[in-house]
């Protein structure tokens, strides 16, 4: 777990790596609901850009905050995710294996508060060292003596 005070300034924090396959795209668009060919159908892709099924844009950003957590960044009793944006660079194909980078921007003190504001930059990088997604996230992040020091 890492509290607020735990972050420093341009401190940089790697995830472990995950490799995409089909089956994350397949139960990806089922429970998102989008089918589209693009993630789909291996006929259809031949004749495009790609050449084969991609993942859906959004199942980078979903990798991406999974992997985050297993570093204890977002989602946890320590933090919870405010606020996200994202860009998409790169197309993520079924078999590459990516991890996250992330970069502390800003910390924010909330006075009183057993929470801080943090920002940070990520990158999720493919195996071939490609950025394929990045943008910005704002975390509401425990203090070390708020709450019980996120035990229950």
């Amino acid at each position: 777990m890492r509290f607020f005070e735990d972050y420093g300034i341009g401190a940089k924090l790697v995830t472990s790596g995950k490799t995409v396959t089909e089956a994350d795209i397949v139960f990806f668009g089922a429970v998102a609901g989008d089918h589209d060919p693009l993630h789909m159908d291996a006929e259809f892709c031949k004749n495009t850009i790609f050449k084969q099924r991609i993942a859906h844009g959004t199942l980078g950003v979903v990798v991406q905050s999974g992997l985050s957590h297993d570093l204890g960044i977002e989602g946890t009793l320590i933090s919870q995710l405010v606020e996200i944006s994202f860009k998409f660079r790169s197309a993520i194909m079924i078999g590459d294996t990516v991890h996250v980078e992330h970069v502390v921007l800003t910390k924010e003190e909330i006075e009183k508060s057993d929470f801080g504001l943090i920002t940070m930059s990520y990158k999720v990088i493919n195996q071939k060292e490609e950025i394929v997604q990045e943008g910005v996230k704002k975390l509401k992040v425990r203090k070390k003596n708020g709450w019980n020091n996120g035990q229950e």
